[in-house]
């Protein structure tokens, strides 16, 4: 597929993840960078909320950069098509590696971890220009959104909840997500440490036969 939003050509879809393209930004001389770009239908019915929710969205990620993380580099609109462009990592998920059988290094794990915990710390104590807390909570932590580099980079994807919905999976729901209480910075050292457990054990900590019971048991 080849088609041109804007400044973007998209290359190609991203395998599971709907609406989202890899592609390429060209410029001036013979600049070239590949991104990951969303679109979002803004059309319809649902615009108006979806533009309110990309509002409050989109402007505290905008806060945000981290060598850590997935950064949020640009945000375009094109014929009611809102484009959400992040950074693009040539490389896999952890959950990737994890599902293909892979022995990991019981160093790598920790690695893995301190970088993450670091972007975390990045967006929990994020202010806006006038010093006001941001109070950005991932709330989506799992394996699923770290993503290792071919050449070693280590990057936290971001949650982006314009136009669906978001959550961890069960496995690394904590115990206020599985309430329904409210969500705070514990919310993502909980899930944080879930995938620790699972990087240097290869077991997921709470799992069991069905997803119900999962929850229970994280529920305590």
């Amino acid at each position: 597929m080849s088609e041109r939003i804007g400044r973007y050509e998209l290359v190609a879809p991203r395998p599971g993840q709907e609406n989202t393209f890899l592609a390429r930004r060209r410029g001036a001389g013979a600049f070239e960078r590949y991104v990951v770009v969303r679109v979002v239908d803004m059309s319809g019915e649902a615009a108006g909320m979806l533009r309110l929710q990309a509002d409050e969205v989109l402007w505290p990620l905008g806060h945000l950069h981290h060598q850590h993380l997935r950064n949020v580099i640009d945000v375009e609109e094109h014929a009611d098509r809102l484009l959400i462009v992040t950074e693009y990592v040539h490389g896999s998920t952890v959950r990737d590696v994890l599902d293909g059988g892979a022995q990991l290094p019981y160093d790598f794990g920790l690695t893995v971890v301190a970088h993450v915990a670091s972007a975390l710390h990045h967006m929990h104590t994020r202010t806006s220009a006038n010093g006001k807390p941001l109070g950005i909570i991932h709330r989506e932590l799992s394996p699923s959104m770290l993503w290792v580099g071919y050449e070693g980079a280590i990057k936290l994807g971001l949650p982006i909840p314009v136009g669906r919905t978001i959550g961890p999976g069960v496995d690394y729901m904590s115990p206020e997500q599985v309430q329904g209480k409210p969500i705070g910075v514990t919310t993502d050292v909980f899930s944080l440490g879930a995938v620790l457990y699972e990087l240097t054990t290869g077991q997921r900590p709470f799992q069991e036969a069905t997803e119900r019971m999962t929850l229970m048991r994280i529920k305590g």
